[in-house]
């Protein structure tokens, strides 16, 4: 099941997120002119491999390193909750190097290390420099070996940025949740980006996945072995302007340092998918067809925007199309394909057996 909700509460402002047609930030926001996000899987609260006596001293190094790079955000995976909370020692360090105080969203994913002394509690998280303006976690349809989530965090800007953690058995899971990643912003916005852990190396189905549907890899001038990318989406009003590898002695990841400068967002044709439908507490809707990248093979899972309404947003559909829904990608929805136009809205209500 694929459940977004709230992961920690911010202040409302008085304005809401730009939506994909316009790409761009809030006009009462003060644009910045570059955003810096460090993505950086943080091995749970492991030591081992690492020069660091303690926590205190390894997420020091951390919070050094995001300040002497003007870091705005960091995406991070394994944030776990143990013997120590690694939220808790990540913001004091960030507001002992920085001077100023973080804001952390964090969704829960499972038992990290079950079972031994290192046993904690695993989640993804976003910690941002300036408040943030809400979160909400995407749990995936296909768990994997063990049940992964995303979590989509809303910065000050507008910007929307997406910790992620893809599965590391399971290639069919893990592309399907590529897949389902790579969706979930575009129904609020094209202006995001997405980092982390997708277990998989550029050239894969999921990363393919993500240039599916419009996503740049920022780090594709890195090392072609590593599985830590970062994203931005071609609809958004930033540019990759560099990429690097850093913190290689903090844990068994080394963290992925992406610039992007501000630009005008590009006129893109957005099409939207709206099924007005329930389908019962623990189902999920998808859609095919055939039209790229839709495809009558594999479905792309729409997103719940309540119980009974579920969306999907697509920049990359050109000319007339036909397609159709699926429950659980896996139930076809009755009756004839429905058929439409790239750069519409298509609101439809499917009946399954």
């Amino acid at each position: 099941m694929w459940l977004l909700f709230a992961c920690t509460p911010s202040p409302e402002p008085s304005d809401q997120p730009t939506g994909p047609d316009s790409g761009g930030a809030t006009a009462d926001t003060a644009a910045a002119e570059t955003l810096t996000v460090l993505g950086l899987n943080l091995h749970c609260l492991k030591l081992e491999g690492t020069p660091f006596a303690d926590q205190e001293a390894r997420f020091a190094a951390i919070a050094q390193e995001v300040d002497a790079r003007g870091v705005d955000a960091v995406a991070a995976q394994e944030v776990c909750v143990g013997a120590q909370d690694a939220r808790t020692l990540f913001l004091d360090a960030l507001a002992a190097a920085t001077g100023a105080p973080w804001e952390v969203a964090w969704a829960y994913a499972h038992v990290g290390w079950a079972g031994t002394e290192d046993e904690a509690d695993e989640g993804v998280a976003v910690f941002a420099r300036e408040p943030l303006r809400g979160s909400r976690e995407v749990a995936y349809v296909a768990p994997g070996v063990l049940r992964r989530v995303a979590l989509s965090a809303t910065l000050a800007d507008g910007t929307e940025l997406v910790s992620v953690h893809l599965d590391y058995d399971d290639e069919g899971a893990r592309e399907d949740q590529a897949r389902q990643t790579a969706v979930a912003p575009l129904v609020a916005t094209l202006d995001a980006v997405v980092a982390g852990d997708l277990n998989a190396r550029a050239g894969s189905a999921t990363h393919g996945a993500f240039g599916l549907q419009g996503w740049v890899d920022a780090t594709a001038d890195l090392d072609a072995d590593r599985i830590d990318h970062t994203f931005v989406h071609r609809g958004a009003t930033w540019a990759p302007a560099g990429a690097e590898l850093v913190l290689p002695d903090v844990s068994d990841h080394p963290g992925v340092l992406t610039t992007f400068t501000r630009r005008a967002s590009p006129a893109l044709a957005v099409t939207r998918f709206v099924a007005t439908v329930d389908v019962g507490f623990g189902n999920a809707v998808s859609l095919r067809g055939d039209t790229p990248p839709l495809s009558w093979d594999r479905g792309w899972w729409a997103v719940p925007v309540d119980a009974a309404r579920w969306e999907l947003v697509s920049t990359e559909l050109t000319g007339p199309l036909a397609f159709k829904v699926l429950r659980n990608d896996a139930d076809w929805e009755l009756g004839d394909d429905h058929v439409g136009n790239a750069g519409e809205e298509h609101v439809f209500t499917p009946t399954f057996p």
